[in-house]
């Protein structure tokens, strides 16, 4: 977390990041065996053995940029109605353009070159 200092002396979040991991991992052998009953001596058909090493590791980082503050009224927060026709643009790939005249952070390498795939 980064604070930086109000011009009112007091100090309010400007930056933050929150990285959370989990690992999982699964190492051990593993033998099957088909038995048949209608077999004389053994009655064991096929078998297979295995070892398994598995590992999984999975994070997913959240960070929230704070670039402009305003103070407003307790009763205006209060009498806020949310616009419930504003839709989500989706797009198949990164367009520049569609941010001109916005304040955004400048995208990494990843976002630039991504691009969705149809299913």
């Amino acid at each position: 977390m980064r604070f930086a200092k109000l011009p009112n002396g007091k100090y309010d979040l400007q930056f933050m990041e929150l990285a959370d991991g989990k690992f999982f991992a699964v190492d051990r052998p593993l033998k099957v065996v088909e038995k048949n009953k209608h077999v004389k001596g053994r009655r064991k058909q096929n078998e297979l053995k295995l070892n398994i090493d598995f590992q999984m590791n999975i994070t997913a980082k959240w960070e929230l940029v704070v670039f402009d503050q305003d103070k407003i009224a307790e009763n205006e927060f209060k009498s806020f109605k949310e616009d419930k026709r504003v839709r989500a643009t989706y797009m198949q790939r990164y367009d520049p353009e569609f941010w001109k005249g916005y304040t955004i952070m400048e995208p990494n390498q990843a976002i630039r070159g991504f691009i969705a795939e149809e299913k």
